[in-house]
């Protein structure tokens, strides 16, 4: 089982899937980034479109897999 997503990294990651420009993501959480979010932010800067839509689907697929965990609410 892999490590919990903090709700930094899946907001920056829906809001990337959403078609939302990174940038912006990142100013609504400013002052606000987990170490995760900001490792996370420098994934998503990637040139390569592959390695962003791999980090988006990997980010994504652990938040939805959170939601479907007993005692998620």
């Amino acid at each position: 089982m892999s490590a919990p997503i903090d709700w930094q990294s899946g907001f920056l990651a829906t809001s990337v899937l959403l078609g939302e420009p990174l940038e912006t993501a990142l100013a609504c959480i400013a002052g606000r980034e987990s170490a995760g979010a900001r490792e996370l932010s420098r994934e998503l800067s990637s040139p390569d479109r592959a390695s962003r839509a791999r980090v988006v689907a990997r980010v994504t697929a652990a938040v939805l897999a959170s939601l479907e965990a007993p005692g998620a609410a």
